[in-house]
């Protein structure tokens, strides 16, 4: 029996009744995405409320109302006041809560919220917190990233729309066998294989090809005549002792290949 016919989708997900695991985070945030921006968050501006970054009393007692007044829209007097000051530990526990209870886009908000009031505070901590921020995103495989201060989607509708296509073949067949394990493979955050994950898009493409050999256009434009050649070469080089994929570079060669299933399944029928 084939391997992957064992993580290849299910009936109800080929129907639509069930969720499809997806390589990316669209709309939602996972627990370990989450995780991963509080750790960025506390790492580089929570901590700094807890006297270690030489910021003033007085500095430290407007960031924690301006969240708590500007952003969470709280009444400054529900604060936990502590020798005439702001009780950090308290605040950071409210916080925190909130952080975790919020819904995806209320995260990025509070994100974009706390460059604004680092920017104000200190510059120069800004670039770090952002690119703490954008490693938790590349790694846990989201579609946003923060570019020039805000948060922005980087991946569009058109290429997951692309990925979503090529993932809707029939689970039974090898194309399909092969597309899904590759949607495993990204979609594993504990232990990802980018480059096997990519191979075995390579080889989806490879087996609708060999399916459908009499109708492949060969004219230069065609995609097929372009990317032929490049997917052998990259094979070659997964195939062997070549250099570890990245998240983004592993997206790239997903969506290639997807684009590319989608444009043989269209010529085909």
């Amino acid at each position: 029996m084939n391997n992957n016919s064992t993580i290849a989708m299910n009936f109800s997900q080929r129907i639509g009744l069930a969720e499809v695991k997806h390589p990316f985070q669209v709309d939602t945030m996972s627990e370990t995405l989450r995780t991963r921006l509080w750790n960025a968050l506390y790492g580089n501006f929570l901590v700094r409320l807890h006297h270690l970054s030489g910021w003033s009393d007085k500095k430290r007692i407007l960031l924690i109302t301006s969240i708590w007044g500007d952003f969470f829209m709280q009444t400054v007097d529900k604060l936990v006041w502590k020798y005439n000051g702001i009780d950090p530990d308290s605040f950071e526990e409210c916080m925190k809560e909130r952080f975790y209870k919020a819904d995806y886009n209320r995260v990025f908000d509070f994100i974009e919220f706390t460059i604004f009031l680092l920017d104000q505070a200190d510059a120069k901590a800004v670039d770090p917190f952002i690119n703490a921020c954008n490693q938790a995103l590349e790694k846990e495989g989201s579609v946003y990233r923060v570019v020039n201060r805000i948060v922005i989607r980087v991946t569009n509708d058109t290429e997951l729309k692309e990925i979503a296509q090529a993932a809707a073949t029939e689970a039974e067949d090898q194309i399909g066998s092969h597309f899904s394990r590759a949607m495993e493979l990204m979609a594993n955050r504990n232990d990802p294989d980018y480059n096997q994950a990519v191979l075995e898009a390579i080889m989806a493409v490879e087996e609708t090809l060999r399916q459908y050999p009499d109708k492949i256009i060969q004219d230069m434009l065609s995609p097929v005549a372009v990317y032929g050649n490049v997917m052998i070469n990259v094979k070659q080089v997964l195939s062997g002792s070549g250099p570890t994929l990245t998240f983004e570079e592993a997206k790239y060669w997903l969506l290639t290949c997807a684009t590319l299933l989608n444009y043989l399944k269209t010529i085909a029928s």
